[in-house]
C-alpha cells in the first residue's frame, strides 16, 4: 500500500512540477521530480508515527526500495550546500 502510494505522489508531484516549470512531461527534469516525489509519503508516515505507532511498522514492512530512496533524498536535502 505504502508503495503504491509513494509512486502515485511521485508521478502527481512530477506532473505538477513538469506544468509549474513549463517542461516536457517526458524529460531528464520529470525523472528528478519522480526520484524526489517517491520520497514524500514514507517520510510523511515517519513523521507522523509518533501519534499512531502501527504506521510505524507498516512502513518498515513496505518495500525496502521505497524506503531506501526517501532516506536518501532526505539525506542529500540535508547535505546539499547552498
Amino acid at each position: 500500500m505504502i508503495d503504491t502510494g509513494s509512486l502515485i505522489v511521485a508521478i502527481v508531484y512530477a506532473g505538477i512540477m513538469s506544468r509549474a516549470k513549463g517542461h516536457n512531461f517526458l524529460s531528464h527534469r520529470t525523472g528528478l521530480d519522480v526520484a524526489k516525489g517517491i520520497a514524500f509519503l514514507p517520510l510523511f508516515l515517519l513523521a507522523i508515527s509518533i501519534l499512531h505507532a502501527p504506521l510505524l511498522e507498516t512502513l518498515f514492512e513496505s518495500n525496502k526500495l521505497i524506503l531506501s530512496m526517501a532516506g536518501t533524498v532526505a539525506l542529500l536535502a540535508l547535505l546539499e550546500d547552498r
